[in-house]
């Protein structure tokens, strides 16, 4: 697989600054079905947070977003609720997961999980997996992946979403195809 290239993606997208990321993750959250969970793959640096900042934004959150990295979940309210686990930091996230931390996939909130790859065994079946690349300083390549009917489902919305918004003001594709 090309570094630049997300695996198996259904639909690809394409940001130029993180604003532009915001804006992608946005759009996600606003067709966002309770019980979403989104798997979030990506290098240190890749805007996994960025993405998430975007996701609580569209959900209709007021709540400042931040890395969850040094504990175990955040939590924010919107029209869904948001929970936000980072599993860079694998053994403390796993214990928590198995642990009965789990059971916030099934709470009805949007789960977005950072490092999923670490935790995978603890995710459902059921996710949309996001692969985010940096194809430059601030330039991002998406990739997303469904993986269930519910997962499946958001991402047509989300695609239509994309669409109806078009093309954003300054250039920069927020939007693409498979």
């Amino acid at each position: 697989m090309n570094a630049n290239e997300p695996a198996a993606a259904e639909f690809v997208a394409t940001t130029t600054d993180p604003s532009r990321t915001e804006a992608l993750a946005a759009a996600l959250g606003r067709v966002a079905e309770p019980g979403l969970v989104v798997a979030l793959r990506g290098e240190m640096g890749a805007g996994k947070t960025t993405f998430v900042r975007g996701l609580a934004a569209g959900l209709g959150s007021p709540d400042d977003v931040a890395s969850p990295t040094y504990t175990l979940m955040h939590a924010y309210r919107g029209r869904i609720d948001l929970l936000h686990f980072d599993a860079w930091l694998t053994g403390r996230e796993a214990g928590f997961l198995s642990g009965g931390g789990g059971e916030a996939f099934d709470s009805g909130a949007v789960c977005a999980v950072e490092w999923a790859s670490e935790v995978e065994e603890f995710l459902p079946a059921d996710r949309l997996e996001v692969e985010i690349h940096a194809t430059g300083l601030e330039e991002r390549r998406f990739g997303a992946r469904p993986t269930g009917p519910r997962s499946r489902s958001v991402l047509a919305a989300w695609r239509q979403e994309i669409g109806r918004l078009g093309e954003p003001r300054g250039g920069g594709c927020v939007g693409g195809g498979a």
